[in-house]
């Protein structure tokens, strides 16, 4: 059995990491610098359980030499050989100092080590010329300990079937190598070896995640210097009530845990900033809580890409009388936080595009003329006056709506097509609220439009058909015409240039209702312009 490590050791990452003390002891047994320690070592366990922060910090108080690759950061299999090995030269012959982290040193890593390591057998050489050159000149009788860590290494994009046995075959050529391998959830034979040592990371139960929570309190005033003993008492409380209310998704690892706790406390304590309740009035202010729905809702845990709040610009006076008399609420305006962060010809662009995929062309003419407008406005009013019952529905109609535009999905449209449209919706547009008069009816040049387009296509919400279609055509002629077939239809989709107005052909790639709110943003209603040809269900409204 493997002495017990030094307590007072490792007491700091005890003290800094709590409620791992078992997980880390068994590390220290592992990746002790002067024993005889396993060839290869499996950390495993679910995301946000402190795998690589704990590896790490064993790794630096021990004082063993390592080098950290964070595999997530290479894009090939290649750049992470590279990386290793830069990391192992900067740590054993460029002096530094018993560690070296590739993520925080790769610069500094590469500039020491200019060379070529495209394949597993290549950094086996490499390492070993490294590491023998470091125990020659070494005068320490016990055996010298490296460590070479892949942190995340399940994820390594371009990976082959066979990177990680080739890795983990790097210990049996390398006596006074440890490879550890980061992973989230080890499948069987994944390493075609037997026989590994495994330190599992479990999740963290209920007392555990609600006592590293409570160990960072948060004040009740947000202005306080410092965290009052009330505070710390209040906080305690609430953190278990967080955990026992919506425990099945907040507590489903610490990051979530935490920053639900941290949305809530200023709703939670906003009563006692009243003066509504005491600071140790626990049970009324829970009972207030729960009767505003403060902990019904799950409103907290839903994360977006774009920040909520802002408000959007309000609609023109001519472009009011168009816009349809809606009640929104607070849910609506979030949701039209989502598309605000587009830019203004980027999203009309985009309303653009869904007109020109479930518009026919030969409505064009009739829909944009500028004498449709008092059209549009007409057959809406007469629309809303006169609807047609459920009972009174003919056959006709019930046979038109089977064959709706849009049970056949978005169609594609030319460029040249997409940027008239682009031109006749412009005017109609609300202008940005800090443009003038003169902004707002200035012509858009293509020089402008040409990137919208290109971001809009990197961003997928349009979609260029011919290259679905010659990826499609390339999967097909490979099985019947070997490989020549595919370098001609790949040759092909190349010589189709993305922004060639002739050939290409594009899609949208948004729904109805993304569209519609799209629209409303800018003061435009997509309806209005689908029922010129009899579409009464164009949109959702």
């Amino acid at each position: 059995m493997r002495p017990a490590p030094d307590e007072d050791l490792l007491q700091s990452i005890n003290a800094e990491y709590p409620c791992r003390n078992t997980t880390i002891d068994q590390l220290a047994r592992l990746l002790w610098p002067t024993l005889p320690g396993p060839g290869n070592l499996v950390v495993h366990g679910s995301p946000a359980t402190g795998k690589s922060s704990i590896v790490r910090a064993v790794l630096h108080t021990l004082q063993t030499p390592h080098v950290i690759v964070p595999s997530k950061e290479c894009i090939t299999a290649r750049q992470l050989f590279e990386r290793t090995v830069a990391g192992v030269e900067e740590a054993v012959v460029g002096g530094g100092g018993g560690g070296w982290d590739a993520g925080a040193g790769a610069d500094r890593g590469r500039r020491s080590w200019s060379g070529r390591c495209e394949n597993v057998s290549a950094l086996a050489v490499c390492l070993q010329r490294l590491l023998a050159t470091t125990r020659a000149g070494d005068d320490d009788s016990g055996p010298a300990r490296f460590v070479v860590v892949f942190d995340g290494v399940d994820g390594q994009r371009e990976a082959g079937p066979s990177l990680l046995p080739g890795l983990a075959r790097l210990a049996e050529t390398m006596p006074a190598l440890t490879t550890v391998f980061i992973l989230t959830t080890p499948r069987a034979g994944l390493f075609h070896l037997p026989g590994l040592a495994h330190v599992h990371f479990p999740a963290y139960t209920a007392a555990e995640a609600t006592t590293i929570v409570a160990r960072s309190p948060r004040s009740i005033v947000a202005a306080a210097a410092a965290v009052d003993e009330d505070s710390v008492w209040l906080w305690t409380r609430f953190i278990r009530l967080v955990y026992d209310s919506l425990g099945r998704f907040a507590g489903h690892d610490l990051p979530t845990f935490r920053q639900t706790c941290d949305r809530l406390w200023p709703r939670f304590v906003q009563p006692i900033v009243d003066g509504v309740y005491g600071r140790r009035e626990f049970a009324k202010l829970v009972v207030g809580q729960r009767q505003r729905g403060l902990f019904a809702s799950e409103e907290v845990l839903v994360h977006r890409i774009v920040a909520r709040g802002g408000e959007r610009a309000q609609p023109t006076t001519t472009n009011r009388k168009r816009t349809r008399t809606r009640t929104r609420g607070d849910g609506d305006d979030d949701d039209n936080n989502d598309v605000d962060d587009l830019p203004r010809s980027a999203r009309i662009l985009l309303c653009a595009a869904y007109l020109a995929s479930y518009l026919p062309a030969k409505h064009d003419a009739l829909v944009f003329m500028k004498s449709s407008e008092t059209t549009r406005t007409r057959r809406r009013r007469r629309a809303t006056k006169t609807r047609p019952s459920t009972t009174t529905t003919t056959a006709a109609t019930q046979r038109r709506k089977l064959h709706h535009q849009h049970l056949l999905g978005p169609q594609p449209f030319a460029l040249d097509r997409l940027l008239a449209i682009f031109h006749a919706l412009a005017p109609h547009a609300d202008p940005p609220p800090t443009a003038g008069t003169a902004a707002a009816t200035a012509t858009v040049t293509a020089d402008h439009l040409y990137p919208q387009i290109a971001t809009l296509l990197t961003l997928r919400l349009l979609l260029a058909p011919h290259q679905l279609a010659s990826a499609s055509a390339t999967a097909t002629s490979t099985s019947t015409s070997g490989t020549a077939a595919p370098a001609a239809a790949a040759a092909a989709a190349d010589a189709l240039d993305p922004l060639d107005g002739h050939q290409a052909r594009y899609r949208v790639n948004v729904g109805a209702e993304y569209a519609a709110r799209l629209a409303r943003t800018l003061g435009l209603e997509l309806q209005d312009y689908l029922a010129v040809v009899g579409w009464e269900a164009g949109v959702v409204a």
